[in-house]
């Protein structure tokens, strides 16, 4: 394995490039690393990336022309050089400085790389007075301290207010925790934690679901034993919701229209069993890693189905009494887990996205059978692919909207935050078809 600081420079470059940094990370960082090595890494390509506004704030008022003069190259060196000054503490100031130099000299030149020796030792000066110069104005502020995009922040700020705002910001930026469900057909809850215990991962319950527990934002997922006997599957506390929502019963079957990576059609197949879950997937490779997914786990009620979840009823040939309608969105409502959606989309990107999921929500209309539920669920904090596209849907009239069941209290809808609830954000919609 190349060296951790190297290993985070390669995967910010892929993406600069349009890569996701996860699977940039994984490509880059085998799990056999070291485990040091590998947190390192992790947290300097993870870190740089969501604190990105901020760190080009400060470059800006360091760099002759601006920081959008820089050379996406030279800008990542800095970058990374930056963040570790501000926001860690385990390296010596002058061995941050060194490497970024050494980085710069080696793919930039010399030129370069008094350039950017020039701009930290600057930094490095006015350490203390680096964020004492931000805009008074709040959408402005909360953008540049928090480092989210403006227009996420113009949009969160019209809805719920400047220290809503400012909290949810400030935990998108703290790292998630990972959790985990149990395969009950394979092991006990407590046979687990205890197998966890023996490899030093300490696991609690969750709040959220029963047999789901939650272990330490440290762990990798190279820490956790026997992931190849199917005893548990990683999935986030928040998307489990959904599934609780179905109203699920042994018999029934039920459709799970976009359905990679698979997480919530087990779940279902679990409650359901002896019925069915006919689950479809665009992409040929997703479609494989569910049907990956499922065999690990032992489910053989699980029926794989590859095409576009907008054609869902010629694909399925059916209708169903339940179906799950976890949309392709924005991802906002994650942002803890991958920054660098904040820098993917614009709004016009979200605009296409909801066209998207009006359809597919249609689709899913078109195919439950009366009396029947679909859940629209979303990972987006976004109205525009939330209630927005809900609303549309409910115009039909053969629909109606039926109260969601979060915590055990019921709502019109289930919005969830990670500054209010502590997991990941979501938007739960339940809608029933008429007899």
């Amino acid at each position: 394995m190349m060296d951790a600081r190297q290993a985070a420079l390669e995967a910010l470059i892929l993406v600069s490039k349009g890569s996701w940094l996860d699977r940039a990370m994984e490509g880059l960082v085998p799990q056999h690393a070291p485990t040091a090595d590998r947190r390192l890494a992790y947290n300097l390509a993870y870190g740089v990336t969501s604190q990105q506004l901020v760190l080009d704030h400060v470059l800006d008022r360091f760099c002759r022309q601006g920081v959008a003069s820089l050379s996406p190259l030279l800008r990542i060196i800095l970058r990374l050089g930056l963040y570790q000054l501000i926001y860690l503490d385990r390296v010596p100031d002058y061995a941050v400085v060194n490497e970024a130099v050494t980085q710069a000299r080696q793919r930039l030149g010399q030129p370069m790389a008094r350039v950017v020796n020039g701009i930290l030792r600057n930094v490095l000066r006015n350490k203390d007075q680096l964020l004492t110069n931000l805009p008074s104005q709040a959408a402005k502020r909360i953008a540049i301290e928090f480092s989210h995009p403006q227009w996420m922040v113009d949009h969160w700020l019209e809805r719920w207010g400047a220290e809503f705002t400012r909290q949810l910001c400030l935990a998108n930026n703290q790292p998630a925790p990972l959790s985990l469900r149990v395969n009950n057909q394979r092991i006990s809850r407590k046979d687990l934690v205890a197998k966890l215990a023996d490899c030093g991962i300490e696991a609690r319950s969750s709040s959220w679901d029963s047999n789901m527990l939650v272990l330490p934002a440290t762990t990798a997922f190279s820490d956790l034993p026997d992931f190849g006997q199917g005893l548990y599957t990683i999935m986030g506390e928040a998307s489990a919701l959904p599934v609780q929502n179905l109203d699920l019963k042994p018999g029934q079957n039920v459709l799970d229209m976009c359905s990679a990576p698979g997480g919530k059609a087990a779940y279902a197949a679990e409650l359901v069993a002896p019925g069915t879950v006919t689950a479809i997937e665009l992409h040929k490779h997703r479609a494989a890693a569910i049907g990956e997914t499922v065999q690990r786990l032992g489910l053989e009620n699980v029926t794989v189905v590859t095409g576009d979840a907008r054609n869902a009823g010629k694909l399925a040939g059916r209708s169903f009494p339940r179906i799950l309608l976890d949309a392709p969105c924005s991802g906002s409502g994650v942002l803890r887990r991958k920054p660098d959606i904040k820098w993917r989309y614009s709004r016009q990107d979200i605009e296409q996205l909801t066209r998207l999921q009006r359809q597919l929500l249609e689709a899913a209309c078109d195919c439950l059978a009366p009396g029947g539920f679909v859940v629209y669920s979303t990972c987006s904090l976004l109205r525009w692919e939330n209630e927005d596209v809900v609303q549309q849907a409910l115009c039909r009239s053969d629909m109606a909207s039926v109260p969601v069941t979060i915590g055990g209290d019921q709502h019109q809808y289930g919005n969830l935050f990670p500054s209010v609830h502590g997991i990941d954000g979501f938007f739960i919609a339940k809608l029933q078809k008429e007899v």
